[in-house]
């Protein structure tokens, strides 16, 4: 329930800061690269997200949903230092025994 929670809320903020969709900047940002690397990755065909192009304006839009849930994947599929430990959503939240 509380990994639920965390989802949302990270959608929530995603969703407050970047609208609906988010430029390509926007999306370099949140995943720390540089805006030629996500344009070199369109191009290619290998971003991670898919995009909307909007061919009028030659401009990619990436919808913010499908951001924050790539995004909330990949957290949850990172390793922590111990190969023994897996990084849970909800971990970050204090466990009560």
């Amino acid at each position: 329930m509380k990994s639920v929670d965390f989802i949302n809320k990270t959608l929530e903020i995603m969703l407050n800061r970047y609208g609906p969709f988010m430029t390509v900047h926007e999306y370099a940002e949140v995943m720390k690269l540089q805006p030629d690397t996500v344009y070199k990755q369109i191009a290619d065909g290998t971003v991670d997200v898919g995009t909307i192009e909007n061919p009028n304006r030659r401009k990619h839009l990436f919808p913010t949903a499908l951001v924050a849930q790539y995004v909330l994947t990949v957290i949850s599929d990172i390793s922590a230092n111990d190969g023994e430990e897996i990084f849970k959503l909800h971990s970050i939240v204090a466990q009560r025994k």
